[in-house]
Order: structure tokens, then C-alpha cells, then sequence
């Protein structure tokens, strides 16, 4: 096993992602944006239905994976990326960036942004530790893997 994944409030649900982006920017209901949004995702070839990243599956990817979602992110929603970690549950860790009100300094002027690609710019010394918990976690297992690796030591000289 090589390298690991880290997902920051991932863009997992393409079409779903796109039409409440679109709800956002103009305060118009999702679903009358659904075929403007599968227009742009068929002409710039965006990865959507079963090849979207939601449906993907990480497990033949080998790598462990990060997922540092806000739940409250109203484009990038979480339910993807709680999908995604119930379905990898040995490999993604998942966690919840800490809940951003509309009153919070961070996130005034937002509008209905909110905390969408907020939440971990607000908190970016938790970001950090989480990062550096799961890449210290992952090291460690490696090291732990390579003590326990009895098999003999080959040497060749050339």
C-alpha cells in the first residue's frame, strides 16, 4: 500500500452538487436546474452517475482515505461522503468539520453560501490535526507492518 487519500469536502454527487450550487447562486429551487446540469455534465464529459465519485469504488484504490466533511455545506452535501465512509468502513475515516452558524464571523457575508469551502478555513488548526493524525497513523502502520514482517532479508550484489 502506497500513499492516502485525503477528500476536503469532496464534490462526490456531481449532478447533485451542481443544481444546488445553482439553487445557491440564485435562490431558485434545485430542481429546475437538473437539465442545465446534466447539459454541462454531458459537454465537458464530468464524471456523473456510475462513474461519478460517489459510486466509485475506493476499495480497489488500496489506499486509506481521509474524508473531512462539513454536514452543513449546503452545495458539497455530506450524505455522499457518510455513503462513501459506511462503505469503506475499514479504510475511510471520516470526519465532521465543527458546525459553522450563519452568525459566525467566519461565515457572515456568505449568504446562502454558508459554510460552503468554509468550514475548514475557519478551523484550520483542526483541519491541520486531523491531517496530521491520519498521516501519523498511517506511518506508524507501515512501521508497525515492517517489524512483524518476518520473512528473510535478501541482499543481492551485482
Amino acid at each position: 500500500m502506497t500513499g492516502t487519500i485525503l477528500l476536503l469536502d469532496p464534490q462526490l454527487g456531481m449532478l447533485d452538487s451542481l443544481i444546488h450550487g445553482a439553487k445557491v447562486a440564485t435562490g431558485l429551487p434545485a430542481p429546475l436546474f437538473v437539465l442545465a446540469a446534466q447539459a454541462a455534465i454531458w459537454q465537458y464529459d464530468l464524471p456523473a452517475g456510475s462513474s461519478q465519485p460517489a459510486d466509485c469504488k475506493p476499495s480497489a484504490l488500496q489506499q486509506p482515505i481521509l474524508l473531512l466533511q462539513d454536514w452543513d455545506d449546503p452545495v458539497t452535501r455530506s450524505h455522499y461522503a457518510q455513503s462513501l465512509a459506511e462503505r469503506e468502513p475499514t479504510r475511510a475515516a471520516e470526519k465532521g468539520a465543527s458546525h459553522l452558524p450563519l452568525s459566525d464571523p467566519c461565515t457572515r457575508g456568505r449568504g446562502n453560501w454558508g459554510s460552503h469551502a468554509a468550514s475548514h478555513p475557519c478551523h484550520p488548526a483542526w483541519t491541520r490535526q486531523q491531517i496530521a493524525t491520519f498521516i501519523n497513523e498511517r506511518i506508524n502502520d507501515r512501521i508497525t507492518d515492517r517489524i512483524a514482517d518476518t520473512s528473510p532479508l535478501t541482499i543481492a550484489f551485482i
